[in-house]
């Protein structure tokens, strides 16, 4: 068994997700990733690329070619690969994401986006980046990264939901970046491990050890992130309460993979949960031109944004 933790919760595997932080032994896991059968419906899921249904206490998901991945009341995850599978390296990117995802919401105690955060140790609080797939979101981050911010979590911003301002709970060191932003951004970028594939499109995953901010923080201003081929340089927009419910319903967690999960956790709780994130954050449509060396225009608006809005707090 490996003892790990993330996003402040301890987790013993039976799989090493090498991306988690290591933890003492002796303390207590909330979380557990076994390796088991799992009961699935005698419908086959193999003609669906993936699949996502309610289970008895929980929800089944299953990726056609890797297998099926069982997420229980909030403490359990149990993995079926099928036999054929022989990489890892797939399946720790789908409990990293997916697998937690739904695993944070079960447990009630946050409000979940999909988002990576970034920040500063100045004590002006975090940086949420959040977009569609392939907007940018592990880019943008990079490039801050790259520009003195550190990194807090990729791919799920998770958040104490009883605190005013909301406290950003840290993720793991690593993130996952499209080969062409790896190359782009990253030293020997291209030598980074695959973690997944969509069409002739790879992903890495780059460990971030050395630049990694492992405390709470709280979160400061929140960039959704669109293209604009006729820009020549990125423009924020601050966003009115209504403005950001109606972009915020998208990137709760639970709204993701084409909206299989909602009947599952509820759109009730989907429009609470949004409706409270936005009049508690500041919250920017960041547009930009499509190109990559117009990149560090948006790294200094997003950190003049931050500085800006710190601030005025104060």
């Amino acid at each position: 068994m490996f003892h790990k933790r993330a996003y402040g919760l301890n987790i013993d595997s039976e799989i090493d997700i090498e991306a988690f932080l290591d933890r003492p032994s002796e303390s207590t896991a909330q979380i557990t990733i076994l390796r088991g059968n799992i009961s699935v419906p005698r419908k086959p899921f193999f003609l669906n690329k993936r699949k996502i249904i309610a289970h008895p206490n929980g929800v089944l998901m299953y990726w056609r070619g890797i297998g099926y991945f069982l997420v229980e009341e909030g403490r359990r995850i149990t993995v079926m690969t099928n036999k054929r599978h022989h990489r890892p390296g797939i399946v720790q990117n789908i409990l990293l994401g997916p697998c937690m995802g739904v695993i944070l919401i079960q447990r009630k105690e946050h409000h979940l986006f999909h988002s990576a955060v970034v920040a500063k140790r100045d004590g002006r609080g975090a940086v949420a980046i959040l977009g569609r797939g392939g907007d940018g979101k592990s880019t943008t981050a990079t490039a801050l990264c790259n520009s003195g911010y550190s990194l807090v979590c990729d791919d799920l911003l998770v958040l104490n939901k009883d605190t005013t301002p909301y406290m950003v709970q840290s993720g793991f060191p690593g993130m996952k970046l499209w080969l062409t932003s790896a190359a782009a951004l990253v030293e020997k970028g291209e030598d980074l491990p695959m973690i997944g594939k969509k069409g002739e499109l790879e992903k890495r995953f780059r460990k971030m050890e050395d630049n990694f901010i492992e405390e709470s923080l709280p979160l400061g201003p929140v960039f959704i992130l669109s293209y604009d081929e006729r820009l020549t340089e990125p423009r924020a927009q601050r966003l009115s309460e209504t403005e950001a419910l109606q972009e915020m319903l998208g990137h709760w967690y639970g709204a993701l993979f084409k909206q299989e999960l909602l009947p599952i956790l509820g759109t009730d709780r989907q429009f609470r949960e949004c409706s409270e994130f936005v009049k508690k954050t500041q919250i920017y449509r960041l547009t930009r031109p499509y190109d990559m060396d117009k990149l560090q225009d948006s790294v200094d608006l997003i950190d003049k944004i931050r500085c800006d809005s710190a601030s005025y707090e104060h």
